[in-house]
This record gives structure tokens, sequence and C-alpha cells, in this order.
């Protein structure tokens, strides 16, 4: 039976967290079901498998960009990091999620390719295997990551429960000198592992599920623009549920300050302003260009019935986030920043809807009204997968403390209390390596 103190040390008001990841899984199996009543249904509507395609990317560009931005706050020694690393580094939890999805979205690929009005020809790609093993490779990647920063607080729920799954995923952590000299220096080199791997990952499945299916783009800024967005969007997620989370038991002071808060705007901000001179950079090339087939497809992309996401994107990124996280004062207040997150959130997720367009409505712009038929049943399938990636941070923020009271300690940014999850510190915590 679990004590009282581990129950606050793993999340704290566990109905509350009970009820909102109840409310994000019902959400994601909601649209899943209606997915596959729609596949079956109406297979032949391509605007279906540009849902299917564009949420699922956006999921997935979340769970890599989460632990590819915890690595970079650790690299680059940011101490406002604490409160959103942790949750960052669990969206890998979707990798099983993600790697059961990924024939879906080979079969929406080809779908889209024998739909389109216009088929690519003779279009070189990487193969479904190159694809999986990208998908593994990260998600194996930040899964370490997550796991080895949990240690020390899975021994403490160890000791202070005794429950089994506790006792061997801790592997009889101790807080020796050793084990902690160990447990740093794999981080460190996790660190770097997990932000490579992410963006590689999240470049290549930009080439072949967006970017492959339509003859004649071939832009070389389209990769990195993905790989900044799905940072963005990764830290953007972490904010957004650190923000709605209680204050983890064990903590003397909140774990979000009002720097913390202005810090995260700031890099928000940057990384919007960033996005947005990538995308300007390939609309202004496209422009000057002048070459048809480039033209054509930046026109399927963002005239007709697609005008309302091209809006989307370009307040989004650069425009609202620039008017509310600009003023330091205002990107301290909590509401304004989650107001701001939900923002880029939306942004990246209608730029990832947009960038299938070309494939579904061809190179003729008259042509998006007849084919494309965006139905609102497609609204659910497109943010499925993002509430079960929701979910399952929130499940995870209720079993295991979602900031970690060592890394805390070890910045000495705050107070140490003398019992941590029930247990006295100098059981788990026993002199980490500081300095």
């Amino acid at each position: 039976m679990r004590s009282p103190e581990a129950t606050s040390a793993a999340g704290g008001q566990p109905s509350r967290l009970g009820i909102a990841a109840g409310f994000c899984l019902v959400l994601a199996v909601a649209g899943m079901g209606a997915a596959l009543t729609q596949m079956r249904a109406a297979p032949d509507r391509p605007a279906l498998w540009q849902a299917i395609t564009a949420g699922w990317l956006f999921a997935i560009g979340i769970s890599l960009g989460g632990p590819a931005v915890a690595g970079l706050l650790r690299l680059t020694h940011a101490q406002w990091r604490l409160p959103y690393t942790r949750l960052a580094e669990s969206f890998s939890l979707l990798a099983p999620f993600a790697l059961l999805a990924a024939p879906l979205l080979i079969k929406a690929r080809r779908a889209l390719e024998e739909l389109a009005p216009h088929p690519p020809h003779h279009v070189w790609h990487l193969g479904p295997t190159v694809d999986s093993l990208a998908l593994l490779s990260a998600y194996a990647a930040g899964l370490l990551l997550l796991w080895i920063g949990l240690l020390p607080d899975l021994a403490a729920m160890r000791d202070s429960s005794g429950a089994r799954w506790t006792r061997w995923l801790a592997l009889g952590w101790r807080g020796t000198s050793a084990e902690w000299r160990r447990l740093l220096s794999a981080r460190s080199l996790l660190n770097g592992m997990t932000l490579a791997a992410s963006v590689i990952c999240a470049s290549i499945l930009a080439w072949e599920f967006q970017m492959r299916p339509v003859e004649g783009w071939h832009s070389s800024i389209f990769a990195p623009f993905v790989s900044l967005t799905s940072i963005l969007s990764g830290l953007a997620a972490a904010a957004l549920l650190s923000l709605l989370l209680p204050n983890p038991t064990g903590m003397t002071r909140a774990v979000h300050t009002t720097d913390t808060r202005e810090k995260a705007g700031k890099f928000m901000l940057a990384f919007c302003i960033l996005s947005f001179y990538f995308w300007w950079c390939e609309f202004l090339t496209t422009w000057y260009g002048a070459i048809p087939s480039e033209t054509r497809v930046m026109a399927a992309r963002y005239t007709g019935p697609l005008t309302p996401f091209l809006v989307v994107v370009l307040s989004a990124f650069p425009v609202i986030p620039l008017l509310i996280l600009g003023s330091k004062r205002v990107r301290q207040i909590p509401g304004v920043l989650a107001a701001a997150i939900v923002v880029i959130l939306a942004a990246v997720l209608a730029d990832r809807f947009v960038n299938l367009a070309p494939a579904v409505v061809g190179h003729e712009v008259n042509e998006a009204l007849a084919i494309l038929r965006i139905m609102p049943v497609d609204v659910l399938i497109v943010i499925a997968p993002v509430f079960l990636l929701m979910g399952l941070g929130i499940l995870a923020a209720r079993a295991v403390p979602w900031a970690s009271q060592w890394e805390i300690r070890l910045a000495g940014e705050s107070e140490q209390p003398d019992r941590f999850a029930g247990v006295p510190v100098t059981r788990v915590l026993r002199h980490p390596p500081i300095g």
C-alpha cells in the first residue's frame, strides 16, 4: 500500500490528474476510432489521409523535440530548465504508439500518392526500414535519457513504497559517489546523442512523408525548419503541462517562478522568429526563382481554401508571440504564457497540415475545393495523437515526480528538505557531486 508521501511524490492530487489524463485519452481513442471508421467508409478521400498524416507527424515531432530540447538546455547549462526537462523527456513514452502507427503513415503516404491529381514520378525515397530505424533510434535515446535521470527518484519511491516496478527500474541505486559519477557521465553523453538522433529522425520523416510525395519540391531548408519547429513544439508542450500540473510535494519552493517563465517565453519567442525566418527564406527563394513547378507547389499550399491555414501560420509564428512574449513582464504571467503556447502549437500543427496540401490538391488551385473536402471529423482525427501524447505525459507526472528533486539540489536553487517521498534524503541523494 502506498504511503501518503509516496502518493504526493508521484505527482499530487491524483484525482485531478487522473481526470485530466482520462479526458485526453478518451479524445485520443475517439479520434483513432473515427479514423478507422473513415478508412473503411471513405478510403478514397484524400483529406482523410492528410489528417492522419499531419496529426501523427505533429505528435511524433513533439515526442522527438521534447527530449531534444531537454538535451539542448542541459548542454547549454540553462538554469531555468528544471520545470520542463523531465516533462519534455516523458514525451518519449509515445514510442510504442508511434512505432505502431508507422505502417499507417506509410499507407497514408501511398494513398496520397495514388489519389493525387498529379502524382509524382520517379521519386527516390529511403523506404520504411530506414524510417522505422530512425524512429527506433531516436526513441531509444530519449527513453534512456528519461530513465537515467529518474534513477534517484525511483530509488526514493522504492524505499518509501516498496512497489515492485520501482525496485525493478531503480536497479539497486544507493546514491554512492561512483553511481553519481556514472549517472552524470552517461546523461552528458545521452544529451548530445538524443539531440542528434531527434534532429536526424525529424528530418527523415519530413523528407519521406511531407516533401517526397510532391513532384518538383526539393527545398533544402525544409528539414531544418521541421526540426526547429519540433524542438519548439516539444518545449511548448512541456511548458504547457508544467503550468497545469500541481507543484510536486517535497519541494519547499514553487518549481515555477517568474524567472523560469520569463526565460522559457524568451526561448520560444526566439525559436518562433527563427522558424518564420526559415519560412520566409523559402518563400522568397520560390518567389524570385519563378520556377513553374515550385510556384505551383507554393500556390497549392497557401491559396484557395487553405488561406486560413496560411493566416494561422503567419500570425502565430512572428506576430502573436512577438506581441505576447515580447514583453518581459507579460510573459511572466502564467495564463498569458499558456495562451501563447496554445497559439504556437496551433501554428506548428497548421504548418504540418498545409505541407501535405500539394500532394492532396495537386498543382491547380481550382481543384482544391472539389478534392480537399475537409470534414469536421478530420479535426478530431488530427488532434487525437496530440491528446494521446498529453495524456501519457500527465500519467507520467502522476507516476513519478515531474520535476527532479536532485537536479534542483545540484543546481543549488532551492532549500533541501529533510525528507523526500517519506525517505531521509541522505539515503537516496547521498552527496551528489556538486561542482
